[in-house]
């Protein structure tokens, strides 16, 4: 397995002092094989159908699939898909805008809710992507404190995301 330290840089408190923290991480793949992300080798990956990495301790999950399309539809349409998804969930509301993923292509939308009954605010990171006939997309679900105080790693976790046609 591939093996990755990434450096998370966080700043502490009003300090102008930062610190360093090294993570571990190790490549997964998705069903099938189709993709692939770099997750934190601490995180629990699933066995199902779908694929899923859980942080401990109730922390951030990432979930993924993939699909087979022959008609290759631009990403536009199939993340606009998957967007209108996320939006008919009634639950969750766009942050910003939509932004390149990495350099090799591929799309990400944030947004931010609280499910029925919480009072937390949750963050959900919509990544997709595509190589020939295979359509892929991951989600990163974190609560906001922790998603706006790792914002970094996450996107630096959804940049290692790939599609093996």
């Amino acid at each position: 397995m591939h093996k990755l330290f990434t450096l998370l840089i966080a700043t502490l408190g009003f300090s102008a002092q930062a610190t360093e923290k090294v993570i571990q991480m190790q490549q997964q793949y998705g069903p099938s094989g189709a993709f692939s992300v770099m997750v934190p080798t601490n995180w629990a990956v699933g066995t199902g159908e779908n694929f899923s990495a859980n942080a401990p301790n109730n922390g951030p999950s990432l979930n993924g699939t993939a699909y087979r399309i022959e008609l290759l539809p631009p990403l536009s349409e199939f993340s606009s898909a998957r967007y209108q998804g996320v939006l008919n969930m009634g639950i969750y509301t766009q942050v910003g805008k939509e932004r390149p993923l990495a350099t090799d292509g591929g799309v990400v939308r944030e947004y931010q809710g609280v499910w029925p009954g919480e009072k937390t605010v949750t963050y959900y990171v919509v990544a997709c992507k595509n190589a020939g006939e295979i359509y892929a997309c991951l989600s990163l679900v974190a609560d906001k404190t922790d998603y706006k105080a790792n914002r970094v790693f996450y996107e630096k976790m959804l940049s290692t995301f790939e599609i093996h046609p």
